[in-house]
């Protein structure tokens, strides 16, 4: 059965914290290559994806856009907004699947309260970042 915890970034949450969160998130349907959000739109979710996979995208001036990385079951989407409410990137459906999404006032404000959720989440984003790098390091290492 799916709940938020088939998420590996929510099973590390504490239980009194999952307890307090548990009626704030909401299992979606995710279709593939539905669009979750646009670069420079507001976001009012963060999404955990319990059996999806989302990529994230960076639009090129030639109008098409690249996948960056692919968020599955480790990690969340939506931690670009960090700066503000507004996402750098799309976020788009590679493979169907469930996610739940968690209003992104909820998300901030649980982070902004409680130091072991925001390490959890610096991990998470700390893999995502690393992820995104891999390409950059293999291009330098091995040139055609």
């Amino acid at each position: 059965m799916l709940n938020p915890a088939n998420n590996l970034m929510i099973k590390q949450l504490l239980s009194e914290k999952y307890e307090k969160l548990l009626s704030s998130f909401q299992l979606i349907c995710l279709e593939a290559d539905q669009l979750i959000f646009r670069p420079h739109e507001t976001i009012q979710y963060v999404f955990f994806p319990v059996s999806a996979i989302i990529a994230m995208q960076i639009d090129i001036s030639d109008g098409s856009s690249v996948d960056i990385v692919l968020i599955g079951k480790e990690g969340m989407v939506g931690s670009g907004v960090m700066g503000g409410n507004q996402n750098f990137s799309r976020a788009r459906v590679r493979f169907a699947g469930f996610a739940y999404k968690l209003p992104l006032s909820v998300f901030l404000s649980e982070l902004a309260q409680d130091s072991a959720f925001l390490k959890i989440w610096m991990a998470t984003t700390r893999q995502m970042i690393l992820q995104i790098a891999m390409p950059t390091v293999c291009s330098s290492k091995h040139n055609n």
